[in-house]
């Protein structure tokens, strides 16, 4: 008899067990649910070190207010000025910069010798119809300098100086490849690639 005892109590024993390892992980699952990882960077150097200010929601204001997003933090609601503010990560971590245009926000593609963006906009007939969306490609010489077209004469102009980038550009891209090609043999945008090259031709 004592041995059925003892068999319940360990049977008993096993399901309590097992109880508290489910509700444990179902704590722990909810208490994941609740991490954000969108948010605001308040500053460039915020950006480089993947510093944000946690949001669980972001309100770009397209239509209006233009200016401000606002952001939902802890529960309330914070407005932000675009000009305040280097950019955000939004809810599949991609990150952004904000850039005179406030309807458009500047997604970071690249980060290396040069930064390159890159946004969406619609295309148009010569009357004036909306055609489907299209990505226009920009970059900067760094995360705080102007942003501009990725064209061949805006890349000259930006290093004006480097004369061997000059000609890898030509050789390159003059043959109608675009500016914005991803070298996947060394995972880098290719204009990026042939720059740290002719940078450390400089050296």
């Amino acid at each position: 008899m004592s041995f059925i005892k003892q068999h319940i109590n360990f049977i008993k024993l096993i399901i309590i067990t097992v109880m508290f390892m489910s509700v444990s992980s179902a704590h722990s699952a909810k208490k994941e649910e609740t991490i954000f990882h969108q948010g605001v960077f308040k500053t460039s150097k915020d950006y480089m070190t993947n510093k944000i200010n946690p949001a669980e929601k972001i309100n770009l204001n397209h239509l209006f207010s233009g200016h401000y997003i606002n952001v939902i933090e802890d529960g309330k609601e914070v407005r932000y000025c675009k000009d305040s503010i280097f950019g955000y990560k939004d809810a599949k971590g991609r990150d952004y910069r904000f850039y005179k245009v406030y309807n458009d926000e500047y997604r970071i593609l690249e980060n290396q010798n040069m930064v390159i963006y890159m946004i969406f906009s619609p295309t148009h007939t010569p009357k004036g119809i909306a055609q489907p969306m299209m990505p226009y490609f920009y970059f900067s010489i760094t995360l705080n300098s102007d942003i501009l077209p990725l064209t061949i004469i805006n890349l000259k102009k930006a290093y004006p100086d480097n004369l061997k980038f000059h000609d890898l550009l030509d050789q390159e891209f003059g043959t109608g490849i675009p500016l914005s090609f991803y070298d996947t043999q060394n995972k880098t945008y290719r204009v990026n690639y042939i720059l740290s090259e002719s940078l450390n031709n400089l050296k």
